[in-house]
C-alpha cells in the first residue's frame, strides 16, 4: 500500500512542478514574478513532498531507492525538508519578499544538487541500480536547469 502512495508523491511533485512552470510563464509579467511562482511551487512541491514521504513513508521510499535502514536519519532528513517547505510557506504569508525568496531557492538547488549527487555515488560505486535511484541525478540535472534558468533571470533582471 505504501508504495502506492509513494508512487502517488512521486507523479505529485513532478506534476507540481510543471504546473508551477506553467503557472510562472502564464501569469508571471516579468522574470522576478516567474521566479516567485515557480519557487513557491517547487520548494513545497519538491521539499514538502519529500519531507511527509521520508516521515511518514520512508520504508517504503527507501525500498524503492534501492536503500536500506537508517529510519532514524530518514525522519530527521524529512524533518529538514518539512523545515525548508513551512519556512517557503512563511516567506510568502508574511511577506519577507524577492530576496527570502532567493535564499529558499538556493537551499532547494544545492540540496538538489547534493542528493543528485549521491544517487549517482549510490549507483556507480554501491552498485544500486533500481528504477527510482539511477533517474535520480538525470531528474536533477533537469530539474537544476529549469530552477536555475527562472532564478538566473530574475537575479539579472533590473529592480526598479
Amino acid at each position: 500500500m505504501n508504495t502506492k502512495i509513494n508512487n502517488i508523491l512521486e507523479i505529485s511533485r513532478l506534476a507540481g512542478i510543471a504546473i508551477g512552470i506553467f503557472l510562472a510563464i502564464y501569469w508571471g509579467n516579468n522574470p522576478i514574478q516567474q521566479f516567485s511562482i515557480i519557487t513557491a511551487f517547487a520548494v513545497i512541491f519538491i521539499a514538502g513532498l519529500t519531507g511527509i514521504e521520508s516521515i511518514f513513508f520512508g520504508e517504503s521510499a527507501s525500498e524503492q531507492s534501492g536503500y536500506t535502514g537508517g529510519r532514524g536519519y530518514q525522519r530527521q532528513s524529512g524533518a529538514n525538508n518539512l523545515a525548508l517547505a513551512i519556512t517557503a510557506i512563511l516567506v510568502y504569508l508574511l511577506g519577507w519578499g524577492y530576496f527570502a525568496q532567493l535564499a529558499i531557492m538556493s537551499v532547494l538547488i544545492i540540496f538538489l544538487a547534493l542528493s543528485g549527487t549521491n544517487h549517482a555515488y549510490s549507483a556507480i560505486k554501491e552498485g544500486n541500480r533500481s528504477i527510482k535511484n539511477m533517474s535520480r541525478p538525470i531528474m536533477t540535472i533537469v530539474f537544476l536547469v529549469i530552477l536555475l534558468f527562472f532564478m538566473l533571470n530574475s537575479i539579472y533582471y533590473p529592480l526598479t
